[in-house]
């Protein structure tokens, strides 16, 4: 019997060292409107920079103090940053958990489940997707912010 764990560990501790630069391991096929896989089971060795990145943002957002997290990112359309401050002052952000990450050649999208109240004063929550998108400077290999997506 022990023959056949010891070639299943080390085909595990293979994959482990071996695969450290994906940082999903597993993925539950995405459902519904979200695009949110249901579940992932996240690299424990990946490069957590960009979550490290983007952390004082979602706490920034938490505090209340909107305006100067979503001064962070880059806004095409005031109108959509406009939309998201009205909409965080009404729903203001409780709590959030990665859910899951993207990686691809110098950027990475960030997937959270976020806990929101349903209306500043309530004790009402809801749960929403809210994605970072964050690209690696070349020059530098800072993390800079390239989008936010919420939805509410």
């Amino acid at each position: 019997m022990l023959p056949r764990t010891q070639p299943q560990r080390r085909s595990f501790l293979r994959v482990m060292t071996t695969s450290w630069q994906v940082s999903s391991l597993l993925k539950r096929p995405t459902t519904g409107v979200s695009g949110l896989p249901n579940w992932a089971i996240l690299h424990p060795l990946r490069d957590r920079s960009s979550e490290r990145f983007a952390e004082p943002i979602l706490r920034t957002l938490q505090e209340g103090n909107v305006e100067e997290a979503l001064s962070r990112f880059p806004w095409p359309d005031p109108d959509r940053k406009s939309d998201i401050m009205n909409r965080e002052a009404h729903n203001p952000l409780q709590a959030w958990k990665l859910i899951s990450r993207v990686d691809s050649s110098g950027t990475v999208e960030l997937y959270y489940s976020v806990t929101r109240r349903s209306d500043p004063g309530s004790i009402e929550l809801f749960s929403s997707p809210l994605w970072i998108k964050l690209e690696r400077s070349a020059s530098d290999g800072t993390w800079q912010t390239v989008s936010l997506r919420v939805y509410y």
